[in-house]
């Protein structure tokens, strides 16, 4: 992070620029804990660090934003505002997140927003997307770089189209996916010489299913029913087109979870974009338990609700309950040439969060407590059985993908993955 800050950073040191590919060996100052010499470079980062804290508005505090407030908070970065127009919302984070501020702002009014985010340095738009084009232009206005979770298209490119002449950072799709599956996808296409293949599979679950969905909600209700409902973008046999969601369904085992997967809207970002012209088929599609694709298309089909996702999103809210017990699963696959050879890459995991306590919040996952382990095998361990450590995750998909973004380097998963 603070090598980004020193790429963007509008101070100069020393006459230059702030990543200077120039020759600094003989521009040395002494470590402040070491007193050992250090390269120019390094004391513009030690710098920026010492800063004072950024501060960061989360516009949102349903059960994505306050997560994001939450790892925002407690990190010790970030001077953090949490803005909603639900009272009740912003009662959870006065409660639950120590030292993170809360305003009652509407999402529909320009001005109040552009008042209440005046002086902040950068804004996360973490409430229904549909508001994310406004609370863009506003960052625009007062100077804020803007970051959104989004996986809605049209949405994506009114904020692109801000984007042009601000003097800040336009930065949406953040999210699991859109966001960390394409990082995760570009990252294994770049490692061969040409790519024919890359294949995108993520699902957040619920690790003890008991409805005939066999779904819980864990993050936005409204974003969830978008993808399933808005065309979806792929690139077949070299051409970029547009499929229908909820098509082309898929069987896969993923250590040893058996899923489904099918299209649906957003996930790929701007990846394809990225990749048109340079790869033969790239696609995205949604994991899920056997059997929830053929419920979707009798209610959003069948039923109508496809021409009424709010009732379709009360009919969720009111009958299918949320969960702190879920599961991230994600699976990559990338086949091409290099060096000549024919090779196809995976990254595969399931991710899930296992202890001696009931989690009750993302704050729960985090709070010290006697350490726990946690394990890909659900299966209770003797105590003295050798155990993988292993991070717990927060809840939900933005858990699932701070949880995965906190490693330093992409590993391939050791799971048998296979797609039918």
């Amino acid at each position: 992070r603070y090598v980004k800050e020193a790429a963007t950073s509008s101070c100069n040191f020393e006459g230059s620029s702030p990543l200077s590919t120039q020759n600094s060996s003989s521009r040395r100052t002494p470590h402040p804990e070491t007193g050992r010499p250090i390269r120019e470079r390094s004391r513009r980062i030690l710098s920026i660090a010492n800063m004072s804290l950024r501060r960061v508005a989360v516009m949102g505090s349903g059960k994505i934003g306050r997560a994001c407030a939450f790892f925002l908070q407690r990190s010790g970065s970030y001077d953090v505002t949490s803005l909603d127009h639900e009272g009740a919302n912003l009662y959870w984070i006065k409660d639950n997140i120590p030292g993170a501020s809360t305003r009652k702002v509407s999402f529909t009014d320009a001005n109040a927003m552009a008042k209440a985010l005046e002086g902040h340095d950068a804004v996360l738009a973490a409430g229904p997307f549909w508001h994310n084009p406004m609370i863009a232009e506003v960052c625009k206005r007062v100077g804020a770089h803007y970051l959104d979770l989004t996986e809605d298209v049209s949405v994506t490119q009114k904020v692109k189209e801000l984007a042009g002449g601000a003097g800040t950072a336009f930065i949406p799709q953040c999210g699991l996916a859109p966001g960390f599956i394409t990082i995760a996808g570009y990252n294994l296409a770049k490692s061969l010489d040409t790519v024919q293949d890359l294949r995108l599979r993520v699902g957040a679950l619920p690790r003890f299913p008991s409805n005939a969905l066999k779904y819980n909600l864990t993050w936005s209700t409204s974003g969830l029913i978008n993808e399933y409902i808005q065309p979806c973008e792929a690139i077949v046999n070299g051409k970029l087109i547009s499929v229908p969601p909820l098509e082309n369904l898929e069987h896969c085992t993923i250590e040893g979870l058996e899923l489904e997967s099918f299209n649906t809207s957003g996930g790929l970002g701007t990846l394809a974009e990225t990749l048109n012209g340079r790869i033969g088929t790239l696609d995205y599609k949604t994991l899920r338990f056997p059997g929830h694709r053929d419920i979707l298309k009798l209610l959003l089909n069948d039923l109508g609700y496809a021409k009424d996702p709010e009732g379709l999103g009360r009919v969720f809210e009111r009958s299918i309950p949320a969960t702190d017990q879920d599961q991230v699963a994600v699976f990559v696959s990338c086949t091409g040439e290099k060096n000549g050879r024919l090779l196809e890459r995976t990254y595969a995991k399931v991710r899930l969060a296992t202890g001696h306590h009931t989690p009750t919040s993302p704050l729960d996952y985090l709070n010290p407590r006697p350490k726990t382990q946690c394990t890909l095998d659900p299966k209770p361990q003797p105590p003295n059985a050798k155990r993988l450590p292993r991070r717990l995750l927060g809840t939900g998909r933005l858990g699932g993908c701070l949880g995965l973004l906190s490693r330093s380097r992409l590993r391939l998963g050791r799971a048998a993955c296979s797609i039918s």
